[in-house]
C-alpha cells in the first residue's frame, strides 16, 4: 500500500493528475457553454431568443401607442358624453318650465274666456227698464 502511496506522490504522476483534471474541467465547460448557446435559440421558430425579443418589444412598443390612443378616445368620448348628457337635461329643463307656462297660460285664457262669457250674458239679459244703462254700466267697468 505504501508502495502505491509513494508512486502517487511522485511529481510526474501528480503533473499528470493535474493536467487530466484540467482537461476534464475545460471538456465539463466546454459542454456547458455549448449547452447555454443553444439555450439561447428557440427550438420552434429556430431563431435566437434575443430576435425574438426585439420583435415582442417593438410589438408591445406598438400596442402601448395603441393602449393610449384608445385611453385619449375613450376620455374624449365620455367628455362628449357627459356635455350631451348636460345640454339634454338643460332642455328638458327648459321643456318643463315652458309647459308650466303654457298650461298657466291656458288657464288665464280659460278663467278669461269664462268672464267675458259670464259677462256677455248679464249684458243681454233683459233687466228692467233701464237695460241698456245697466250694460253700458257693466262695458265701462269692464274697460281697463
Amino acid at each position: 500500500m505504501s508502495a502505491i502511496l509513494a508512486l502517487l506522490l511522485k511529481p510526474q504522476v501528480l503533473g499528470g493528475l493535474a493536467v487530466g483534471l484540467l482537461v476534464l474541467f475545460a471538456g465539463v465547460q466546454t459542454a456547458r457553454i455549448s449547452s447555454l448557446k443553444s439555450d439561447l435559440i428557440d427550438p420552434a421558430t429556430k431563431q435566437q431568443w434575443s430576435a425574438e425579443e426585439k420583435r415582442d418589444s417593438t410589438a408591445l412598443k406598438v400596442a402601448n401607442i395603441n393602449l393610449a390612443t384608445c385611453t385619449q378616445n375613450t376620455d374624449t368620448l365620455t367628455a362628449s358624453l357627459d356635455r350631451q348628457n348636460a345640454a339634454v337635461a338643460a332642455l328638458q329643463a327648459q321643456s318643463l318650465s315652458a309647459t308650466a307656462r303654457a298650461n298657466k297660460a291656458a288657464q288665464q285664457a280659460l278663467i278669461a274666456t269664462e268672464n267675458a262669457s259670464k259677462l256677455a250674458r248679464q249684458v243681454l239679459q233683459p233687466s228692467a227698464d233701464h237695460s241698456c244703462q245697466a250694460a253700458e254700466a257693466l262695458i265701462n267697468r269692464s274697460l281697463p
